[in-house]
C-alpha cells in the first residue's frame, strides 16, 4: 500500500488541501453532504486516510497548521464583531444569549461530573464543548487547539457535536411550531410567518455573491496577520510581566495567544467597523483555514478503537451523552429563565440556536421562519458568542481541572 512518510511535507499538504475541498464540495453538491456538513466529511477523509496508512497520525505538516494557520483564521472571523453594534442591536436576544450561555456552562459542570471517570481529560472536554456551545467551531478549535486536547478525542466530539446540535435544530423547529408552546410563552410572530420571500428582506433573504476581489483578499489577510502578530507581541510582553502560576486561572488566560488575538480582533473590529465590513473575502478565508486543521485534527483519531466494544469503543458513546447533557442544559435553562424573564419565544429559540450552531444557523432559522426583525439580531448574537466562548471555554477547563 501506498504510504506518505511524516517527512513529505509537501504531499501531505497538497492532500490537507485537496480533502478539505472535497469535503465542501461534496457539502454543496448533494443533500446528504449538507446533513453531515464539511467539517464531519473533512474528518471522515482525513480518518479514512491515516486509518489506512495513506497519511501518517502525526507529522511535521499539521502542526504547521495548528500553530500558523489557525492564528490567522481566528481574527479572519472575528472582523466583524463589533461589540457596541452586538449590544446596540440585539435587544433582548442578547439577554437570551447570555441566560443560554449560563446553562451550557452548567451542562458542562454537570456532565463533567457524571461522567469525568469514563472519558480520556474531561476538563478539556468541557471547556472545548463550552466554547462550542456559547461560540462555535472558531472557538472550538481555539481552546482546544490551546489546551492541546487529544485528536482522537477531539475528532470524536466533533462528531458527536454535530449529531447532537442536528437533533437540537428539530426540536428547536419544533418549539416554535408547537401549539403548547406558543400558547404559554410571549410570542412576537404570527404562526404562519414562513411566507414566501415578499415577506422577508430580500437582502437578508438572498444576499448578493460579491465577486473576489484580489485587493479585499489580501487586505483581510494583512490585517488579520497584523491582528495575531500584535497578539503575539503582548503575550511575550505579558508573559513577562505576569509569570502564571500553577492554578492562577486568570493569569493564565490573561497570556494565553487565542485569548489575546480574539480580544485585538474585538478591539479592531470594533474601533474600525465600517472599513472592515466591506471586506468581503475574510469570512470564507477564515472558515477554509479552520477547515485545515479541522482535516488535521482526524488524523490521529483511530477509527477501530471508536468502534470496538470493551473501555475504548465506549468513547464514543460517552462523548455523545456528554455533548446532549451540555445541549439540553443549554436549551432547559433559556427555556425555563427565559420564560420567568417572560421573554419572547423566538428570542428563546434563536438564542439557544445562535450559542449552539453560531451565526449561520441562527440568520438561517429567522428567515426560514420569517422573522424578518431577527435575522440581524440573531447574527449578531452568534457573533457575541464567537467573542466570548473562547475565553470561558478556557476558564471551564482551568477552573474544572483544579
Amino acid at each position: 500500500m501506498f504510504r506518505i512518510p511524516p517527512e513529505d511535507s509537501w504531499t501531505l499538504f497538497a492532500l490537507i488541501v485537496a480533502g478539505t475541498a472535497t469535503a465542501i464540495w461534496l457539502e454543496r453538491r448533494y443533500h446528504w453532504g449538507a446533513k453531515l456538513s464539511a467539517p464531519v466529511i473533512a474528518l471522515l477523509i482525513a480518518m479514512v486516510l491515516s486509518n489506512t496508512g495513506i497519511m501518517p497520525a502525526e507529522a511535521p505538516a499539521y502542526d504547521f497548521v495548528g500553530s500558523w494557520l489557525v492564528p490567522i483564521a481566528l481574527p479572519l472571523l472575528l472582523l466583524r464583531a463589533n461589540i457596541v453594534r452586538i449590544a446596540r442591536k440585539t435587544g433582548k436576544l442578547l439577554i437570551a444569549f447570555n441566560i443560554a450561555a449560563v446553562g451550557t456552562i452548567l451542562g458542562a459542570v454537570l456532565a463533567f461530573a457524571l461522567l469525568k471517570n469514563h472519558i480520556p481529560e474531561p476538563e478539556k472536554a468541557a471547556g472545548i464543548m463550552t466554547a462550542s456551545y456559547i461560540g462555535g467551531m472558531v472557538n472550538f478549535v481555539a481552546v482546544s487547539a490551546s489546551t492541546n486536547a487529544s485528536g482522537s478525542m477531539t475528532s470524536s466530539l466533533i462528531v458527536a457535536d454535530n449529531i447532537i446540535m442536528a437533533g437540537l435544530f428539530l426540536v428547536l423547529f419544533w418549539m416554535v411550531g408547537s401549539t403548547a408552546f406558543r400558547r404559554h410563552f410571549r410570542v412576537q410572530y404570527g404562526e404562519k410567518m414562513a411566507e414566501p420571500s415578499g415577506t422577508l428582506d430580500p437582502a437578508a433573504e438572498k444576499p448578493e455573491r460579491a465577486t473576489l476581489d484580489v485587493l479585499d483578499l489580501t487586505v483581510s489577510i494583512a490585517i488579520a496577520v497584523s491582528i495575531a502578530a500584535a497578539a503575539m507581541m503582548l503575550q511575550r510582553y505579558l508573559a513577562g510581566v505576569l509569570v502564571p502560576e500553577p492554578g492562577d486561572v486568570w493569569r493564565s488566560l490573561a497570556t494565553n495567544k487565542y485569548v489575546l488575538i480574539t480580544g485585538v480582533s474585538l478591539a479592531v473590529a470594533t474601533l474600525f467597523p465600517r472599513p472592515l465590513e466591506r471586506l468581503q473575502s475574510a469570512e470564507p478565508v477564515g472558515t477554509f483555514l479552520l477547515y485545515l486543521f479541522l482535516f488535521c485534527v482526524g488524523l490521529p483519531a483511530n477509527v477501530r478503537s471508536m468502534f470496538l466494544p470493551g473501555e475504548e469503543g465506549m468513547l464514543m458513546f460517552y462523548l455523545f451523552v456528554f455533548c446532549f447533557i451540555m445541549a439540553a442544559a443549554n436549551l432547559i435553562f433559556v427555556t425555563v429563565v427565559g420564560k420567568l424573564c417572560r421573554l419572547s419565544l423566538e428570542d428563546i429559540v434563536l438564542a439557544s440556536n445562535a450559542s449552539v450552531g453560531g451565526p449561520p444557523t441562527a440568520a438561517a432559522m429567522a428567515i426560514s421562519k420569517g422573522w424578518s426583525r431577527l435575522v440581524l439580531p440573531g447574527l449578531l448574537a452568534g457573533l457575541y458568542g464567537y467573542a466570548v466562548g473562547t475565553p470561558l471555554g478556557l476558564l471551564v477547563t482551568s477552573w474544572l481541572s483544579r
